[in-house]
C-alpha cells in the first residue's frame, strides 16, 4: 500500500485539499468553496459547520479515493494504532 500526505488549506473562499506521495510529489487536489457572508461593513462571517463539510467532501472526493487513513498529530504522531479501515471522523459527528 502507498502513503500519502493529504494536507488541508481553508481558506476565504473554500478548502483545497493536496494530496502528496510520501516523496513530496503532488498527487493531485480539490477545491470545495463555501459561503461568506458580509452583515455589516467590513465584517465576514463563516459557518464552521461548512468548514468541516468542505473538508469532509474535499477528503472523500480527492483523488486517487483514500481507502483508509491514519490520523496523526504534530509532530506525525499517530492517533490510532493503525490504520483506519475508512476515514470515519466526518461521519462520527
Amino acid at each position: 500500500m502507498k502513503n500519502y500526505i493529504l494536507a488541508h488549506d481553508l481558506g476565504t473562499t473554500g478548502n483545497k485539499a493536496t494530496l502528496y506521495d510520501a516523496e513530496g510529489h503532488l498527487v493531485g487536489s480539490v477545491f470545495y468553496g463555501y459561503a461568506t457572508e458580509y452583515a455589516h461593513p467590513r465584517w465576514a462571517e463563516q459557518d464552521p459547520e461548512d468548514w468541516w463539510r468542505a473538508v469532509c467532501t474535499s477528503t472523500h472526493t480527492g483523488k486517487p479515493n483514500l481507502r483508509g487513513c491514519l490520523k496523526v498529530s504534530w509532530p506525525h504522531i499517530p492517533l490510532a494504532p493503525r490504520a483506519a479501515p475508512s476515514c470515519t471522523s466526518c461521519n462520527d459527528r
